[in-house]
């Protein structure tokens, strides 16, 4: 029987992002656009009676100043003033991440999701490990009713805390809640249908993607690449993409696991689905990562042949080309029981155990 999940509102968890302190991130390339325009400001912050005084007192003030303001501001449940401050901490700074954060907090107590997750993509954007922002990005779209973005950006945000997160029970309690509620609009056949792809590749044929090695892609140089050179291996195969917070967190990780794997003769591959290579291969080289990547441009594999709809989504592929297992969201990849659960499909055609968030 399905069990409902109750959850707390966001409001306790937008107290404690603002009275933390400030975390400034690295920048990386900029793709997403300023979150509000000066016109949504207009529109929303001059309604309030404090507006004026707000503004007056903001004109001599300097980052630190306006960003502790709005910080006040918003513990004190004045999400209108508050929003005059950050803006103008956002114009003075614009790339501290932690701005951003508290922008998406402000803009959800307004009743605006869709400005929210801007200002948590753009604080993500920044820095990947922003965990607040992973947060305040999961209620953001559990508001605009994308309960893939939400579940994605809250398993980001248990993998990016431990057991002494002060709101780690809220989003184990909506992960949950989403997933249910999930499983409910696809008939609650999920967790059927996944199981029958981790054992028996797509589709209800007993076949492998023997396409998978045919494919057209390109590689970061932008030459047309297959692979076919990688059959016969068993395979973790990450699909992800730039724009992705969640999947820009988890790079370094699979980075890692990638070294570890070698041995065992698994390799990791990345599949992005971005158009612009040329960032693709200046993103990977800046964080780190050598394990081979590819581009998928049109999407044509990635949704037509592997259905992968949700990033980052990462499939475990045996060495006949099966799909063993697809796992949606960011996990923990450095968890020391990851690679015995991926050494195992090379042998087996067994279910493979939920790897730990």
């Amino acid at each position: 029987m399905t069990r409902k999940v109750r959850r707390k509102s966001v409001k306790p968890v937008m107290l404690a992002v603002v009275m933390g302190t400030m975390a400034i991130g690295f920048a990386v390339h900029s793709t997403i656009e300023d979150s509000v325009s000066s016109a949504t400001i207009a529109s929303v912050a001059l309604q309030s009676p404090n507006a004026a005084g707000v503004r007056q007192h903001l004109s001599k003030t300097n980052f630190t100043q306006s960003f502790e303001y709005g910080s006040r501001a918003l513990r004190q449940d004045d999400a209108k003033a508050a929003l005059i401050a950050l803006e103008n901490a956002r114009r003075l700074r614009p790339k501290i991440p932690k701005v951003h954060v508290n922008l998406g907090f402000v803009y959800l107590a307004l009743a605006q999701p869709a400005a929210a997750r801007s200002s948590f993509l753009k604080s993500i954007e920044l820095n990947p490990n922003q965990s607040d922002a992973h947060y305040g990005l999961a209620e953001s779209a559990d508001k605009l009713g994308n309960f893939d973005e939400a579940l994605g950006a809250m398993r980001t945000y248990l993998r990016l805390t431990d057991s002494r997160a002060p709101h780690r029970s809220r989003a184990e309690s909506a992960v949950e809640e989403w997933q249910l509620r999930q499983d409910n609009m696809n008939g609650g056949k999920v967790a059927a249908s996944v199981q029958t792809r981790s054992q028996e590749g797509l589709g209800s044929a007993h076949r492998p993607l023997d396409s998978l090695w045919t494919q057209e892609l390109i590689d970061l140089d932008g030459t047309a690449a297959k692979l076919a050179g990688f059959a016969g291996r068993s395979i973790l195969l990450n699909v992800w993409a730039t724009w992705c917070g969640p999947c820009r967190a988890e790079l370094p990780e699979l980075q890692r696991l990638s070294e570890r794997a070698e041995k065992d003769g698994l390799v990791v591959i990345g599949l992005a689905v971005d158009e612009d290579r040329h960032f693709v291969r200046e993103y990977l080289a800046e964080v780190g990562v050598t394990f081979p990547n590819f581009i998928d441009r049109s999407g044509g594999m990635v949704r037509e042949l592997l259905g992968v709809t949700v990033y980052p989504q990462t499939l475990v592929i045996s060495a006949n080309g099966h799909i063993r297992q697809r796992i949606a969201g960011a996990r923990n990849w450095d968890d020391p029981a990851v690679l015995p659960y991926l050494t195992e499909v090379n042998a087996t055609a067994i279910q493979i155990p939920k790897l730990a968030r």
